[in-house]
């Protein structure tokens, strides 16, 4: 009787590797922002620009500075999710909830809704401002809205670039390292980019941040893309190499 050939089994992505695959995806996302933004307006470092360049500027270039804010913001709200899936990576179990994850988790909440909060302001109250800027050719209207564009500018920038990028992304850094079940290297390069992620937090000082918010954001990215790329290759606990004859 002839021999029957068992079909090898379908290999199916497990969550890890899914969650992987979603972190690097989600890191590289901001690429669309830096380029986009960064052609159309100079972002980042047109951030600090005085409401006489910055508001006839959105108007000039309205398509592209939607269409990049829009991609910052998708990239803004999937932060939360990426940031709890490493914050949870190799966790001992599903009830094994330590101080260090609920506060990793929560950190990562207020940077994402502080994120979204600092986007929100260019796509919903700069534009009207500009339209405003470009209808009215009175000196005095004009300062007035000066004046606007620039609260405008500095608090929601304090909630989305301090708080959201900088301050509570490194406490939810901070708090991810923390755990013992982290591969060493994670720790150990999560730990140097704390440096760098927190820097921009000087501007609550009256320091200008300058080139520290772009290293910032580089720095984060790549650690973001090497967590990625290694919860890709992790093998979950206990899952041994199939041998032969099995």
């Amino acid at each position: 009787m002839p021999t029957m050939l068992a079909a090898p089994p379908l290999t199916v992505p497990s969550p890890r590797r899914t969650q992987g695959l979603i972190t690097i995806i989600v890191s590289l996302l901001i690429f669309v922002p830096l380029l986009v933004l960064g052609v159309a307006i100079g972002w980042p470092g047109s951030l600090g620009d005085p409401a006489d360049v910055a508001l006839p500027r959105l108007l000039d270039h309205e398509f592209a500075t939607r269409l990049g804010y829009l991609a910052y913001l998708a990239y803004s709200v999937a932060f939360f999710p990426v940031a709890v899936g490493i914050s949870a990576w190799r966790r001992e179990g599903p009830a094994t909830v330590s101080l260090a994850l609920g506060i990793a988790i929560g950190a990562a909440a207020v940077s994402a809704l502080a994120r979204t909060i600092g986007i929100t302001r260019w796509l919903s109250a700069a534009f009207p401002l500009a339209e405003q800027w470009q209808e009215t050719t009175s000196a005095t209207a004009r300062e007035a809205l000066a004046i606007q564009f620039g609260t405008l500018n500095d608090f929601a920038g304090a909630i989305g670039e301090t708080l959201g990028v900088s301050i509570f992304a490194a406490v939810w850094l901070g708090a991810t390292i923390a755990r013992p079940g982290l591969p060493r290297w994670a720790r150990i390069t999560g730990a140097l980019v704390l440096v760098p992620l927190a820097a921009p937090a000087v501007e609550l000082a009256g320091v200008d941040a300058g080139a520290l918010v772009s290293l910032s954001s580089a720095a984060i990215t790549i650690w973001l893309l090497a967590a990625g790329v290694a919860m890709m290759r992790d093998r979950p606990a206990g899952r041994s190499r199939p041998q032969r004859g099995d």
